[in-house]
């Protein structure tokens, strides 16, 4: 179950969620009909293209899912040196760079700097919502959500189930949101949609490392 519990901490996942379904959203258009976050309808795509012996096309979904597990490792690995009063605030604005950094691949004349870049950061985005949120891994995906909502709606008598019940719908909810907005503004902004959430993890991480500024590492 997620070890959040304060109000700031749920609103803090809440948003990164809403994050992560945008910048999803929005890679889905830029890589034609790929994932930048949502790993287990890549491994799908691989399969099919497997299956019907399409080797070259099962290439693209691969490397995704590869680049998106590099971006975990190297968040962690960033989290580790940073230590616990830092890893937040660190990882939320090397979160923002590499969002920003597509963004400006994207309107280049090497596109596919950005297609590397999404899938990456969205594997560090991961890590962002473990130490921003204290969120366990994998909160990025709306299927974990649904899955302890089933399970908490089963045990919807117990004392304090409610809350919990809540709350994972609202992670799903943020995820829906998140994506509807970053699919609409695609398709009105274009790229420039993803100016948005770069500069809500920029505030968020400055935010982050003021306030734990005199926290020990």
């Amino acid at each position: 179950m997620l070890e959040v519990s304060t109000p700031d901490r749920k609103a803090t996942v809440l948003l990164l969620l809403a994050i992560a379904g945008c910048v999803d959203a929005v890679g889905l258009y830029e890589t034609g009909r790929y994932f930048v976050s949502f790993m287990s309808g890549n491994t799908t795509q691989v399969a099919q293209h497997l299956a019907f012996h399409d080797f070259a096309s099962a290439g693209l979904p691969a490397g995704l899912i590869a680049l998106f597990v590099a971006g975990c490792t190297i968040g962690t690995m960033i989290a580790k040196r940073a230590g616990a009063a830092r890893a937040a605030g660190i990882l939320l604005l090397i979160e923002a760079a590499l969002l920003a950094a597509s963004v400006w691949a994207f309107g280049s004349p090497w596109p596919q700097i950005g297609i590397i870049l999404l899938p990456v950061g969205m594997g560090l985005a991961n890590i962002v919502t473990v130490h921003a949120g204290r969120a366990e891994p994998g909160a990025t995906h709306a299927t974990g959500a649904l899955v302890k909502l089933g399970i908490l709606l089963a045990d919807a008598g117990e004392r304090g189930r409610i809350a919990d019940m809540g709350f994972q719908f609202a992670m799903w909810l943020a995820l829906l949101v998140g994506s509807i907005l970053g699919a609409f503004g695609r398709l009105h902004r274009g790229i420039e949609t993803l100016w948005v959430p770069v500069a809500i993890l920029v505030l968020l991480g400055i935010v982050d490392l003021i306030a734990n500024r005199r926290r020990p590492a």
